[in-house]
């Protein structure tokens, strides 16, 4: 069950992300009020949309919506971990799974996921796209210990929204990787796209709270605008 400020910080989000709230959100007194819960609970959700980027703080002013220095509308939050729903305000995005096995893991995987090497992991590879538009194909690695059960159908959908129902798993660290890539021969036969097309590529491992991970994955964004926006706290210069 999730935390009392977890529930208010995600019905302020899903406010932020409908167009509910879209400039200054109520006081922490009204909203108190409306959640029915303590101001300690309060500062707590709204500390946690701050620190994921969805809120500003103005002192003697109070919490604003965050607009994005960028105002295309190709723009992925790696802090708030929604990924491609960013992308979604003018049509959702689609995932179409083109394969999905049980490998063994090799070191270097093992490595990532912090299991022991030949341990059963999913392997997942699918396109993500929007109205037939192609963003990026994504390779995916899930233990299997964690997760146990995979299917196409399933990959064709949200498989955290999956996971965390089936299995409670829930992400809560994730360490990214950005880096410049060209495309190969083998994305070309997968994707269309020309060889030596440069792309922006996404390394990701995805752990809980215990910071155990469950998933490793690498993305290929194709997109010739998107825009990637992280926001950094220094709570060592307070």
């Amino acid at each position: 069950m999730a935390l009392k400020y977890l529930e208010v910080a995600q019905d302020i989000a899903k406010k932020i992300n409908t167009g509910a709230y879209t400039n200054k959100l109520p006081s922490e007194g009204q909203l108190m009020q409306l959640y029915g819960v303590s101001r300690n609970t309060i500062r707590n959700a709204l500390n946690a949309l701050f620190n994921q980027g969805m809120l500003k703080r103005i002192q003697g002013s109070g919490y604003f919506v965050n607009e994005a220095l960028y105002h295309n509308h190709d723009i992925i939050n790696m802090a708030n971990k929604y990924g491609l729903r960013d992308l979604e305000k003018d049509a959702p995005i689609q995932s179409k799974t083109l394969f999905l096995e049980i490998i063994p893991a090799d070191a270097k995987l093992a490595a990532h996921l912090k299991i022991k090497p030949q341990s059963e992991v999913y392997h997942l590879k699918r396109l993500r796209l929007r109205q037939d538009e192609l963003i990026c194909l994504e390779e995916s690695f899930y233990r299997r210990d964690l997760v146990p059960y995979l299917t196409t159908d399933i990959c064709n959908g949200s498989i955290f929204h999956f996971i965390k129902e089936q299995f409670n798993i829930v992400g809560h660290v994730t360490d990214t990787y950005l880096s410049l890539h060209y495309t190969t021969p083998a994305e070309n036969e997968l994707t269309n796209i020309p060889v030596n097309q440069a792309a922006i590529k996404v390394e990701e491992v995805h752990s809980q709270k215990n910071e155990q991970p469950f998933d490793y994955s690498i993305s290929y964004y194709y997109l010739p605008d998107v825009t990637f926006y992280a926001r950094t706290v220094n709570h060592l210069n307070n």
